[in-house]
């Protein structure tokens, strides 16, 4: 810390002398959201990216997609006794 600087100490009382804005709080948060919902596009864009980008990942999706598509499908089939398991 510059706790023995003059200066400093002077600079600082009156940062602390100014009043913050009415709605500075407001700001600060919806920027913080913004950032927040950023980070979570930028997580799924760069997923899309990898899945494009790698063989093993699209064949992945597309099984984890079939799977999921056919998991209706095949409860019915299962409790219509069509599939033994």
């Amino acid at each position: 810390m510059m706790s023995n600087d003059p200066m400093y100490d002077d600079w600082i009382n009156q940062r602390r002398a100014i009043d913050s804005p009415d709605g500075l709080a407001d700001c600060v948060m919806a920027t913080v959201q913004e950032t927040e919902v950023r980070r979570k596009q930028s997580l799924l864009l760069r997923l899309a990216q990898r899945i494009e980008e790698s063989r093993l990942a699209r064949w992945t999706a597309c099984m984890a997609a079939f799977l999921v598509g056919s998991s209706p499908f095949l409860y019915l089939a299962y409790v219509a006794q069509l599939l033994v398991f």
